[in-house]
């Protein structure tokens, strides 16, 4: 299969330190954490991606909002957005299903089949996804097939850490 986006870039590999810093941001309520990954992340992705583009996100579920009282992906968006002088939209319905950082590959493929949807209905040809961390790829893959069957013409990925 080919992958349905166009590029991805990582500031970093998951490892103990990029843990901790993900760690703080998201389970310990270190919101100012977001402005620095947002930065860094703007910091890789490539000038060719930001001509025409906007930025956004997969909202957190409402699970993890209510227990976290905030939607990370949404602020570290907004401020890799900030960075890069592009507008930030909100494309995707709150997903329902369950946190998946203990998840295998195989169970985060199946947990999100049909998971992600659009509740936006004008979107832009060009968009950067943003996301804290890619451990599989799932996630922003399922987002970029929606995306792509919705028409979006170019779709790039961008995190803070990568696992592979």
């Amino acid at each position: 299969m080919h992958r349905p986006f166009e590029a991805a870039v990582s500031v970093c590999l998951y490892d103990s330190h990029s843990a901790s810093i993900l760690r703080l941001r998201k389970d310990a309520n270190e919101q100012r954490l977001a402005a620095i990954m947002g930065y860094l992340i703007a910091s890789v992705i490539p000038p060719s991606w930001c001509r025409g583009a906007t930025v956004s996100f997969i909202p957190s579920t409402a699970e993890a909002l209510k227990a976290r009282g905030f939607d990370h992906a949404r602020q570290l968006a907004a401020q890799t957005a900030h960075f890069l002088h592009l507008n930030t939209v909100d494309l995707f319905n709150r997903p329902e299903h369950t946190d998946q950082r203990r998840l295998t590959a195989e169970e985060r493929q199946i947990n999100l089949q049909q998971a992600l949807s659009l509740k936006a209905t004008k979107l832009p040809d060009k968009l950067i996804l943003i996301d804290d961390v890619i451990t599989t790829g799932a996630t922003l893959t399922q987002a970029a097939l929606v995306l792509r069957n919705a028409q979006v013409s170019e779709i790039y990925l961008a995190s803070f850490a990568r696992v592979y």
